[in-house]
């Protein structure tokens, strides 16, 4: 799962050296851990909704055997993942559809700052009135920067807003080579971030009007002046980033590994990959080996109780430095 080699090449890798592992026992596996896995991954989301900055994204899928549906139907992948910069807890939770009821079920007891894209099956969530939605500065600058990619760089409307959210993202990047408090962050950010953006929300007004709404750079315009509400949030609490990047960072393996499996066979299948996306995905979040992570809790889970679990989660693990493997580990 982390390096997105599916099962079939792995049985072909394994066959060249004379052993014989097939596919199918090696899926028995993958569900076997993806059940044993569950307790850390629920916990997981524990620690995302008792937070009070949350991100979201989704991304599609395709499950060949699900009762009831084509195999070609769209299948979902969701993501979720706490604001925090310290134990960063990530959750992949697989659902067949893209309806508003998967992150509404997820979030229904979260409150506080909610970052996502513009996507509107999260306005159930955010609608709540603890609920606040946090744009995404990273999709409305890749809208223009979309436009400027058509254009061959040519310079005009969409480099000129390019060029002025590349401004507030230099403001953000020397806060954190600096190294500043979030109180910092936000004082820093009212002083120079808002009167950038107050200019930047006036010359798109003006242009909105002036420009054809169905182009690539009126429907540019168009979404910065619909998501521009959201968009300036982070303004609010230094906490808060200007982009939902992070998240997005934690759902691309899912869509390169994607491109390598193709398909998830069965609905277990596509659960048991979410537990281990959540488990690897947070490892590399909080700088943890994954593998280490993954053989310690894999001996431990079966036995540690239920009140003792959090030990197991990867900021409370003590691993053992990583040796070198030996004949006999097979």
């Amino acid at each position: 799962y982390q390096d997105h080699l599916p099962l079939y090449r792995q049985s072909m890798i394994w066959e060249r050296i004379g052993v014989d592992l097939q596919r199918s026992t090696m899926s028995n596996w993958v569900l076997k851990c993806g059940a044993l896995l569950s307790p850390i991954v629920e916990l997981f989301k524990q620690e995302i909704i008792a937070g009070d900055y949350a991100r979201a994204d989704e991304t599609t899928a395709q499950v060949l055997k699900e009762p009831g549906r084509k195999a070609q139907t769209k299948s979902y992948m969701w993501v979720y993942m706490s604001g925090s910069k310290t134990n960063p807890a990530i959750a992949y939770e697989y659902h067949p559809t893209r309806n508003e009821e998967c992150p509404s079920v997820f979030l229904s007891n979260f409150k506080g700052y909610l970052q996502s894209d513009a996507y509107q099956g999260y306005n159930a969530v955010t609608k709540q009135k603890d609920v606040i939605r946090v744009g995404c500065g990273g999709h409305c600058r890749r809208k223009f920067t979309d436009v400027l990619k058509m254009s061959s760089g040519k310079k005009g409307k969409a480099f000129e807003a390019v060029t002025v959210i590349g401004k507030l993202y230099d403001i953000e990047r020397l806060m954190k080579e600096e190294g500043r408090t979030p109180d910092e962050v936000k004082a820093i950010r009212l002083k120079k971030s808002k009167p950038i953006l107050e200019a930047f929300k006036k010359w798109i007004d003006t242009q909105v009007v002036v420009t054809a709404p169905k182009t690539p750079l009126g429907k540019a315009f168009r979404y910065a002046s619909r998501q521009w509400a959201h968009l300036i949030v982070y303004l609010e609490d230094g906490r808060l980033d200007i982009d939902n990047n992070a998240c997005e960072r934690a759902i691309k393996p899912f869509a390169v590994g994607r491109k390598n499996w193709l398909f998830m066979g069965n609905v277990e299948g596509a659960k048991a990959a979410a537990n281990i996306y959540s488990i690897i995905e947070t490892c590399k979040a909080n700088d943890v080996n994954a593998y280490q992570y993954l053989r310690h809790v894999l001996q431990e889970i079966p036995k540690t109780s239920q009140e003792n679990l959090a030990s197991l989660l990867p900021w409370n693990c003590k691993l053992q430095p990583e040796t070198s493997i030996k004949a006999e580990d097979f």
